[in-house]
């Protein structure tokens, strides 16, 4: 199974996600092609990921839950949802996304799961770790410059905050033509 850990995002920020989205969608141009070029992240699938692990097999899946209940010991903390961007850049476009703002915490949780999982032979990641919310994902990157534009505007804007009290593990599963769907296996106090 294809599995990953993160963050679920609380049904009031889904809600304000989704009010965003439309306000994008409605203001790109009316070229059916460039609308086709974007794929927006359904309401279901945004989720504030801490680790892609890929496959897991049925074997390792004991161990990777065990592992991440040893990653508990923290404390709550708030995240607050802020501001747009794109990844790898503007330019070059490959996704959309809400920024995440939040404390030290945040980034010990994601230490702690990264440690965990390279000792069961995941690779640790080896570029920064930038806490965000997908929104969409481009079939081609090439310059957004609509998007570009209104995410400006929008730059300081909060969609809100949250506690943050557990992570879980999901399993992703891919179904032809239509968004991969998530299914939660298991969470864990942070």
């Amino acid at each position: 199974m294809r599995a990953f850990v993160a963050i679920e995002v609380p049904e009031e920020i889904q809600n304000q996600i989704e009010r965003m989205q439309a306000y994008f969608r409605s203001q790109l141009p009316a070229h059916p092609e460039d609308h086709a070029a974007i794929r927006w992240a359904p309401r279901g699938g945004i989720h504030l990921t801490m680790k892609f692990l890929g496959e897991v097999s049925a074997r390792q899946l004991d161990g990777v839950i065990s592992s991440l209940k040893e990653c508990a010991g923290g404390q709550t903390f708030v995240l607050d949802v802020r501001g747009f961007g794109f990844f790898p850049s503007a330019r070059h476009p490959q996704v959309f996304w809400a920024g995440i703002a939040g404390p030290g915490s945040l980034d010990g949780l994601h230490q702690r799961i990264d440690a965990a999982m390279a000792q069961l032979g995941y690779p640790p990641e080896n570029r920064r770790f930038t806490p965000h919310l997908t929104l969409a994902r481009f079939k081609q990157p090439r310059p957004q410059r609509v998007l570009e534009a209104l995410s400006a505007q929008q730059h300081g804007q909060s969609l809100g905050s949250f506690e943050v009290s557990q992570f879980c593990l999901f399993e992703s599963r891919l179904k032809s033509g239509s968004p991969a769907e998530h299914v939660k296996l298991d969470c864990f106090p942070v």
